[in-house]
C-alpha cells in the first residue's frame, strides 16, 4: 500500500509539474493605428498622432503628435466622445481621460511653425475595446 502511495504522489507530481500553461501570445499591436511614420516621408508637409486607436473606458492614454517640420504648437482639439484632455495642450505629447460613457470619439492635432507658414492637421479615429 505504501508503494502504491508514493507511485500516485509522483505521478501527480511529474503530471502537475509537467503541464504548461497554454498562455495565448496577445499582440498589442493591434490596439494602435498602423499608419507609416513621418519620418519615411520624402517630400511634402506630414504630420501623424501615434496612439492607440482601441481603450477601454475610464481609462488614460498618451498620443504622441509626430511631424517632418519643426512644429512649434501642438494644438489639441477634442472631436467627439467622452474625452478629456488631461495634459500636453500645445506639446506633441498629450494625455487623455476616456470616460464612463466613451464609445468612440475623435482627437485632432493641428500643429503649426513658428512663422505658421507650414501647418498640419491630422485626426485619429478611437474605438472601444469589445
Amino acid at each position: 500500500m505504501k508503494k502504491l502511495a508514493l507511485l500516485f504522489l509522483g505521478t501527480y507530481i511529474i503530471f502537475a509539474c509537467s503541464c504548461d500553461k497554454d498562455e495565448q501570445i496577445f499582440d498589442e499591436s493591434i490596439y494602435y493605428n498602423n499608419d507609416t511614420d513621418c519620418n519615411t516621408v520624402q517630400s511634402g508637409t506630414c504630420c501623424d498622432i501615434d496612439g492607440r486607436i482601441l481603450v477601454n473606458q475610464n481609462t488614460s492614454y498618451t498620443y504622441n503628435h509626430n511631424n517632418n517640420y519643426d512644429a512649434t504648437s501642438i494644438e489639441w482639439i477634442i472631436i467627439s466622445g467622452d474625452i478629456t484632455l488631461i495634459e500636453g495642450q500645445n506639446t506633441n505629447l498629450a494625455k487623455f481621460h476616456f470616460g464612463n460613457n466613451f464609445v468612440s470619439g475623435e482627437i485632432k492635432a493641428i500643429s503649426n511653425n513658428m512663422n505658421s507658414t507650414q501647418n498640419c492637421v491630422d485626426v485619429i479615429s478611437i474605438n472601444l475595446i469589445n
